[in-house]
């Protein structure tokens, strides 16, 4: 007798694949609503704190004024160079930096 030669097409690749997708689902939806919380997470803390009034480079800035004995506005500019953030950069370049460096 001869061995019966498996074929490989394309439609058993998909129901094995389809097989472990579905024996693995309870997994997947577990990972995809973790992944989703840290999402939802990561927009709501970056947009509370945006909403929180006052500035931390203003305060900064009014430190090292204060510290250093010069104007206002070198000292913010010192405090932006320092802090390594801009606050009159738009809504989109401070999320992205954001995530940037939680990333890090």
């Amino acid at each position: 007798m001869k061995k019966k030669e498996r074929q490989f097409t394309i439609k058993t690749i998909y129901q094995k694949i389809g097989a472990t997708i579905y024996k693995y689902r309870f997994l997947f939806r577990r990972i995809g609503i973790a992944l989703l919380t840290i999402v939802l997470a990561v927009f709501l803390i970056f947009f509370l704190l945006r909403l929180i009034p006052g500035s931390s480079v203003d305060l900064f800035a009014r430190t090292l004024a204060n510290q250093r004995n010069i104007p206002f506005e070198e000292a913010r500019i010192l405090a932006i160079q320092i802090l390594q953030y801009d606050p009159d950069a738009s809504v989109f370049v401070q999320f992205w930096s954001y995530v940037k460096n939680l990333s890090q």
